[in-house]
């Protein structure tokens, strides 16, 4: 459950925001509000509590909540002293609330002990935090909030309602509006290219990496990422993607719109990944290859060629389709048995 110590309720929320934001709620007074948000377990009378699978109809039945969000089709499992909040979506209208009720905007102002170079472009309304440090010609805008010793470095750009959280490094690159970039998450660093030496005595001659990093508007990249600059093109990511904690996106890389990469991917240099792709956790994408919309990566799943066919799902090392992995592992069973009999 929510610890009031660190997510203190900012706002509570009452009915009528409710149906503003996509709601169903014609039988509740307008002015009802909720003042916070606990699983159908932990709720009470002024606690707003959610359902997104039929799997926990069952505790809906005893709840305590004031409230619940879920599908009309479910309601006949609301008790008499929870209100039924309709929507076809009540995961989605959670989120919503939840960003409402518990998150306040920061207050605008730089800490005295950032260090910011005269030539720096700092929108008043924006926040920057203690031992923030922003360099030559950079700039931060409207309502973004630099986190505690995080670095902006030379001519960077940073968009409007952006959220930098401590101790993250951007270099070379444009971030766009609506972005967040999580604590310890690298941004701009050189690529790996090399030239490898190939006779004795000589040494491996690193190859400048002169391109950027452009983040598109809605990204979010998790805690402790590594994402290069190009070498000579972008890197790019494009809006809408979401990118968990240890991700690595190599020189060159090219993100479509909407992707979800899980923690612990991978993607080597060059590749171009589709619009709303999405990759388990520990996956490993080769450089130079492309995956087209709409793919489904398994989690440790090895891509070492391009996919070319829209919405595929596949899984294994080397990856495959979904479809031939699961008939080639029935095939291996049915050999199996037959050796064994």
């Amino acid at each position: 459950m929510p610890d009031p110590r660190f997510f203190p309720v900012r706002s509570p929320i009452t009915v009528a925001q409710l149906v503003r934001i996509g709601a169903n709620a014609a039988d509740l007074k307008a002015d009802r509000a909720f003042t916070g948000v606990q699983n159908l377990k932990a709720a009470g009378p002024d606690d707003l509590s959610f359902v997104y699978q039929e799997s926990y109809l069952a505790d809906l039945a005893t709840t305590k909540a004031g409230g619940c969000l879920l599908r009309r089709a479910w309601g006949e499992h609301l008790p008499p002293t929870c209100v039924g909040i309709f929507t076809e979506e009540p995961r989605r209208l959670y989120a919503q609330v939840v960003q409402i009720m518990y998150q306040a905007p920061s207050a605008p102002g730089i800490d005295p002990s950032a260090i910011i170079h005269a030539t720096a472009q700092i929108d008043p309304s924006a926040t920057i935090q203690a031992g923030v440090v922003i360099k030559a010609g950079a700039s931060v805008g409207a309502r973004t909030v630099i986190g505690a010793g995080s670095v902006i470095e030379d001519q960077v750009i940073v968009g409007d309602d952006c959220r930098i959280d401590a101790l993250v490094t951007l270099a070379y690159c444009r971030v766009g509006h609506h972005a967040e970039i999580m604590t310890g998450t690298r941004i701009g660093q050189p690529g790996f290219g090399y030239v490898p030496a190939s006779v004795p005595g000589q040494h491996h001659l690193p190859i400048a990496q002169l391109g950027l990093v452009v983040i598109e508007d809605h990204v979010s990249i998790g805690a402790n990422c590594a994402i290069d600059r190009g070498a000579l093109d972008d890197t790019i990511i494009r809006q809408g993607t979401k990118i968990d904690n240890l991700v690595h996106l190599a020189h060159n890389v090219e993100l479509g719109e909407g992707c979800f990469i899980a923690g612990q991917t991978g993607i080597a240099g060059s590749a171009k990944i589709g619009r709303y792709v999405q990759t388990g956790g520990q996956t490993g994408i080769s450089g130079h290859i492309s995956v087209a919309d709409g793919v489904r990566v398994a989690g440790q799943a090895g891509v070492t060629k391009t996919l070319a066919k829209p919405g595929s799902s596949v899984i294994g090392m080397p990856a495959e389709e979904l479809k031939t992995f699961i008939h080639k592992r029935q095939i291996m069973r049915q050999w199996l048995k037959g050796k064994k009999s």
